[in-house]
């Protein structure tokens, strides 16, 4: 009897919340008008040098690699883990901002041109200056 009772408050619930939540049962897994956010991360690693004289630095955006197709609407989560800050730039869609350590940056964004765009860090844009910091977005053509 109480297993009976059980399933039938289990039954109930699910069928209660499908009638609350209609909505999310019959969309699509992506819908083409959706919003994707996308999360990266800034690191930061620090090593002794072979030498034992001085430290090796080297950043880096997490993922280093983001997939995207023509059309996307994004919304980019950028979240400042490790380095003060980090100012940005997507090269290719005018997008920019500044990574700070502990906030997180939201840039908001339509992928309309296929193509791979480097997502680099300013300060750290080359060898010289313990980079380079990218990432790239691949756009995929439509």
């Amino acid at each position: 009897m109480k297993i009976h009772l059980k399933a039938t408050a289990l039954i109930t619930a699910a069928c209660i919340s499908m009638l609350l939540f209609p909505t999310y049962l019959s969309q699509p897994a992506y819908a083409a008008d959706s919003i994707k956010n996308i999360w990266i991360v800034t690191d930061e690693i620090k090593v002794p040098a072979k030498d034992g004289h001085g430290k090796l630095e080297v950043y880096r955006w997490d993922p280093g690699t983001i997939v995207l197709h023509q059309g996307d609407r994004v919304m980019l989560h950028i979240y400042g883990v490790k380095g003060k800050s980090h100012p940005f730039e997507l090269e290719g869609y005018n997008v920019k901002g500044i990574a700070m350590q502990g906030q997180v940056t939201k840039i908001m964004f339509t992928a309309d041109k296929a193509g791979t765009f480097p997502f680099i860090c300013l300060t750290h844009r080359d060898k010289e200056h313990d980079g380079p910091m990218i990432a790239y977005f691949e756009v995929l053509p439509k």
